[in-house]
Parts: C-alpha cells; sequence; structure tokens
C-alpha cells in the first residue's frame, strides 16, 4: 500500500493490523500525487462523476456522500477495460453479472408512504411525505 506519510495508516494499530496481514506499507513524497497514479486517476473519475450527478440533479454540495455512493457503485457495476472486456469490478468480486433494475434517476423527487401500522402516524398527521431519491431502489421489509 501506497501512502503519502499518513500517519493513520503507518504507524500504531493500523500499522500493525496491516502487517499482520502482509500488508508492506510504502511511503511517498508528499503532495506527489504522480507517483500514486492508478489511484489518484480512480479519485479523479469519483470526482467527477459525483460532480456530474449533483449538476444533472441541481442538488447542493450537502447531498455530496450520497452521489459519490451512487458514483462508486456506478463504476462497480460498469465494464471497465482494467479488469476485462467483457467483466465488471461487481462480477470479479461476487462471481456473477449484476443486476440493474434497481438504479433509478440520481436525486429525482419521490413520496414516500407511510404505512398505517407505524408509529409514525401518531406523529405526522400525513400518510406520505416528499423526497428525494438516492438512485437506488431497495427491497421493502
Amino acid at each position: 500500500m501506497r501512502v503519502d506519510n499518513a500517519g493513520e495508516l503507518s504507524k500504531g494499530e493500523m500499522a500493525a493490523a496491516l502487517s499482520a496481514r502482509g500488508v508492506q506499507i510504502q511511503r511517498i513524497d508528499p503532495h506527489s500525487p504522480k507517483m500514486n497514479g492508478r489511484v489518484e486517476a480512480k479519485i479523479r473519475d469519483l470526482t467527477v462523476l459525483t460532480r456530474t450527478l449533483l449538476l444533472a440533479a441541481r442538488l447542493p454540495p450537502t447531498f455530496w456522500t450520497f452521489a459519490l455512493r451512487h458514483a462508486a457503485y456506478l463504476k462497480n457495476v460498469t465494464l471497465t477495460r482494467a479488469v476485462g472486456v467483457s467483466v465488471t469490478p461487481y462480477e470479479m468480486r461476487f462471481g456473477k453479472r449484476p443486476s440493474l433494475s434497481h438504479l433509478r434517476v440520481f436525486g429525482c423527487s419521490a413520496v414516500v408512504h407511510i404505512a398505517p401500522c407505524t408509529d409514525l402516524l401518531a406523529i405526522l398527521p400525513v400518510s406520505h411525505c416528499r423526497c428525494l431519491r438516492d438512485g437506488m431502489r431497495f427491497p421493502t421489509l
């Protein structure tokens, strides 16, 4: 693992845990992203995609973490030359093609129905509320 003198990774308990797992730490010069090219390129790609998602949805920077999570997920379920021509990083990790049926438009408006059996109706006078989608649909409980 290459670090630019990151104390949290090269000293203390974290360094001991990494070395116990056989991870070697290589220190590079601080403020020299060229020495860590692949990682810097991935960070740049995620940053550009995150900004694009926020701009397309017309959302403020306070939604950065949601957009970043969605951008990372999109990168993991789409084809990449680094892994192979017809394989996604998700497929390499889990051994099966990812299903994209749960993806939704990031930042679109949504209405959440509050079931009558929940305690929220005692607090809220309405049975639904408007919100923003984070781009993914999760299974209902």
